[in-house]
């Protein structure tokens, strides 16, 4: 048996507020909608999943939450998506520059319910 691919589903609030930052302010694809409340983005590598549960749970953002992190080719491709985003509403939490700890060139905004969207390229020495 092979796998055929990966969802990872967090909670949201309002699931419009969250398509419209993943489709017009980042770019994704909206490859999916589930009944029920959930929607599913293509990354390219993967698929991000967004849920309005109507439980009350907690969402997983803030500075201590969850990171979705978005490869890109170069740095001026994490540049590029960056004044893109911002050009479209986007919250800005930290603009691009090379990570101190890891190996990486990157920024970080913020989509509706706080999780950290990073656009990085990973810059790994030979």
């Amino acid at each position: 048996m092979k796998l055929t691919g990966s969802v990872v589903f967090l909670p949201v609030r309002n699931l419009a507020e969250t398509r419209r930052f993943y489709t017009q302010v980042l770019g994704l694809e909206l490859a999916m909608v589930q009944p029920g409340g959930a929607e599913l983005y293509d990354t390219g590598r993967g698929y991000w999943g967004f849920c309005q549960y109507g439980d009350g749970r907690p969402t997983l953002g803030g500075d201590k939450g969850v990171c979705l992190s978005l490869n890109c080719e170069d740095r001026a491709e994490v540049d590029a998506r960056w004044q893109a985003a911002l050009a479209r509403g986007a919250q800005p939490v930290q603009p691009p520059a090379r990570h101190s700890r890891f190996p990486v060139y990157s920024c970080f905004l913020a989509d509706p319910d706080g999780y950290r969207v990073e656009l990085q390229v990973i810059e790994m020495e030979e």
